[in-house]
């Protein structure tokens, strides 16, 4: 993890680290996938009842991402973004559907600071091995080419991406996004060396690929996209209102809607990364909001407020991948809105043979 300082400022913390009992640990993995099972049927709502308007969904996309329902194209991850304070069932906050990070984080650094430094507890972190079992599910034909933008984070996002790839028997290669090739005799896209592109991981906004210059080719072609594009479905804050209109007694979910909600809430544009352009109203009043490059249509959550602990309030990233939630990834901030470069946080939990352990989530370390 070479891009843990960032401005001065540490987006890594293991001067603290949460304790869960293996009883919470089991309620954060089932909430994750009975979300997952939900955003599933929103899916097969929004394509079957025509909901591409909703959603923003550029026309030009639209048959293709049926298609790739249709066809079953398999997802390789994501991520669940929930509150939790060990008492109330977790609360989605927002999904990471199609290009979540923090996974070098949450697979690689946060283990081996486990076994450095408590050997004998457990992590909720299956990631690797998931990862390495899902590859030749969403890459069958044995090989396949990672892209991104070439900044650091996102570059060792997909280094990691590709040898798992490479431990699962796959031929795979990374190359910067500005390399993507579009050859309009043969109707392929290719990699920085030509090669034609059978799959390609792409860390890399599907809103982005549609609106760039070659966009318009994307349905040309035979490429197999990770993530694929119905994704982009599930990508988008407008998710939020969909699901909660499909399923208002579900405990996991937050009121959302595109209409203002009365009393507290959070504004979300439909496209914002990284917590760019919230705005969290009360009485009616903006009482805090981020800046960004993002406008155009937004939608309204209820707030959530985030459990403390020592002044410190944690988000819980929890990892799917495939149909399995397999991994936790925390980042907190001490501030109401977490962002990015909010750092990340380590946990462990007790395995089952060590009972008698805290109650509910704690924070261990130093505060400062």
């Amino acid at each position: 993890m070479t891009y843990h300082a960032v401005g001065g400022s540490s987006v890594w913390n293991e001067s603290a680290h949460y304790r869960f009992t293996a009883d919470e640990i089991d309620v954060l993995a089932d909430a994750a996938e009975s979300i997952h099972a939900m955003c599933l049927e929103a899916v097969e709502k929004i394509i079957t009842d025509g909901m591409f308007d909703v959603l923003d969904i550029p026309p030009a996309f639209r048959g293709w991402v049926e298609e790739s329902w249709r066809r079953g194209d398999p997802s390789l991850y994501g991520r669940f973004d929930l509150a939790y304070n060990g008492v109330s069932p977790p609360r989605l906050l927002e999904y990471n559907a199609d290009t979540p990070t923090s996974l070098v984080e949450s697979a690689v650094a946060q283990w081996f600071w486990l076994k450095d430094v408590f050997p004998a507890m457990d992590q909720f972190n299956s990631l690797h091995e998931a990862l390495i079992e899902r590859w030749p599910v969403v890459a069958p034909g044995g090989a396949v080419g990672l892209t991104s933008m070439a900044d650091e984070e996102d570059a060792m996002t997909c280094a990691y991406l590709c040898e798992t790839a490479i431990r699962a028997g796959l031929g795979a290669r990374w190359f910067p996004i500005d390399r993507l090739g579009w050859n309009a005799a043969t109707r392929t896209f290719r990699d920085a060396g030509d090669a034609i592109l059978d799959a390609c991981f792409r860390l890399y906004p599907w809103e982005w690929m549609f609106a760039d210059e070659f966009g318009g080719s994307l349905p040309l072609a035979p490429t197999r996209w990770i993530e694929p594009p119905w994704k982009c479905l599930l990508s988008t804050k407008a998710i939020l209102p969909v699901l909660w209109a499909m399923f208002p007694d579900s405990p996991h979910l937050l009121e959302a809607s595109f209409d203002p909600l009365a009393g507290d809430a959070v504004r979300k544009p439909f496209r914002s990364r990284e917590s760019a352009n919230i705005a969290l109203i009360r009485d009616g009043a903006i009482r805090l909001e981020t800046d960004g490059p993002y406008t155009g249509p937004v939608i309204f959550q209820r707030a959530a407020p985030l459990a403390s602990f020592a002044g410190r309030r944690p988000v819980l990233g929890v990892w799917m991948v495939g149909e399995e939630a397999c991994g936790l990834g925390i980042r907190e901030e001490s501030g109401e809105i977490t962002t990015n470069l909010s750092p990340f946080v380590p946990h462990l939990f007790e395995p089952a043979s060590a009972a008698g352990g805290p109650v509910g989530p704690s924070f261990e370390g130093d505060a400062s």
